[in-house]
């Protein structure tokens, strides 16, 4: 029964990671500052000596692929879903 769960489980993460796809990606990045302890410090004195940016992603178009992906990550996690309930009800 466990390694069914774990399975479920699995199937789970990727769709929801089939669902993070329709959302953009982004990054914050730092350089060249002082490291400070504590966040209350950040932008304060020397530690105002930084470079910082900021980075976005997304796919505008990709035929689909993306909706469809996730369509057959949830019949993935279904499947194993129907599994786990034979193994459990056995």
């Amino acid at each position: 029964i466990a390694a069914v769960d774990y399975e479920v489980i699995s199937q789970h993460y990727l769709v929801k990671r089939a669902y993070s796809l329709f959302f953009p990606s982004i990054s914050l990045t730092g350089a060249m500052g002082f490291e400070s302890p504590f966040l209350k410090l950040f932008l304060q004195g020397i530690s105002r000596y930084w470079m910082y940016g900021a980075r976005g992603s997304q796919i505008a178009f990709d035929g689909f692929r993306t909706s469809y992906n996730l369509d057959r990550e949830i019949a993935n996690f279904k499947q194993a879903s129907g599994q786990y309930q034979q193994q459990v009800l056995r």
